[in-house]
């Protein structure tokens, strides 16, 4: 049986230490999601967030007006923490959030449809990315749009394959060995960041701020945890995941490559019914 990274248990200690003193997370959230869907398109459209996490991404959904924001995941954690969100930010009769899995097609077809389908680096870390994005496509109403966000297939040293190897060694580990490598890959990003800002003469604390300055609404650390832990993991060229929704009757209006590690992100409209 695959041992999964408990994204939630990691949700929880970030809503706790990190997004409860930080009141400019659900605005950082918001220009995330609103860079592709602005407030206009979404008012009054139905959104439902897959993976929903800490339920930010719900949030900002819910203060874009939509008329319907369905949130689930399929982690227990993260459904707590995501009610907890709700419950703090944006208590909402028009916010539903449950548990589900992305990867049960009965769960699937028993949603119905949205306009809006939101997946951020969600699915490929189902186990079965393919089918998930699949799903993820069966989910969007007629002339309603996709987005999702997927590892690009790195090459080089320190390839995807390298860090699969990484993020299984990673999980399965004692809790001291989980420690050690998430406070070595903390200093070594610091050390990087030192030597660089001498190498090009830079102050190291404006350039230390700016790696670590929060994007999308996340933490750093526990950014850092989330990437080192994500398992399982799964990665994509971006031609290929453009052929397989486009083939599902998708057309794309919107994207953004990856040529590290991080995500492809890929807006689609549906034009057709598959």
């Amino acid at each position: 049986m695959t041992k999964r990274f408990e994204f939630g248990q990691n949700w929880k200690k970030y809503f706790l230490n990190y997004y409860l003193q930080n009141k400019s997370v659900p605005e950082e959230a918001a220009k995330s999601l609103n860079k592709y869907w602005s407030k206009e398109k979404l008012k009054n459209k139905s959104f439902i967030d897959i993976g929903c996490g800490s339920g930010i991404f719900s949030l900002a959904a819910i203060k874009s007006n939509c008329l319907e924001v369905l949130s689930f995941d399929y982690d227990k954690d993260s459904v707590d923490c995501c009610k907890k969100c709700k419950k703090l930010y944006g208590s909402s009769e028009n916010w539903k959030i449950e548990q589900g899995d992305i990867l049960d097609d009965s769960y699937v077809k028993s949603l119905g449809q949205f306009d809006f389908v939101y997946a951020w680096g969600v699915l490929h870390h189902t186990g079965n990315m393919w089918k998930a994005i699949d799903n993820a496509s069966k989910l969007v109403a007629s002339n309603g749009e996709l987005f999702i966000a997927i590892y690009n297939h790195a090459k080089g040293k320190k390839s995807s394959e390298y860090w699969l190897k990484v993020k299984k060694r990673f999980n399965y580990s004692s809790t001291y060995i989980k420690k050690y490598m998430i406070y070595k890959a903390f200093t070594l990003k610091a050390i990087h960041v030192l030597l660089s800002s001498i190498k090009h003469m830079k102050n190291p604390i404006k350039e230390w701020k700016s790696v670590t300055r929060q994007r999308k609404g996340m933490s750093f650390f526990f950014n850092l945890v989330d990437w080192l832990g994500g398992y399982p993991y799964e990665y994509a060229s971006f031609e290929s995941l453009f052929r397989f929704v486009h083939e599902r009757g998708f057309n794309l209006t919107d994207c953004s490559i990856s040529y590290g590690h991080g995500c492809h992100e890929l807006v689609f409209k549906k034009s057709r019914d598959f």
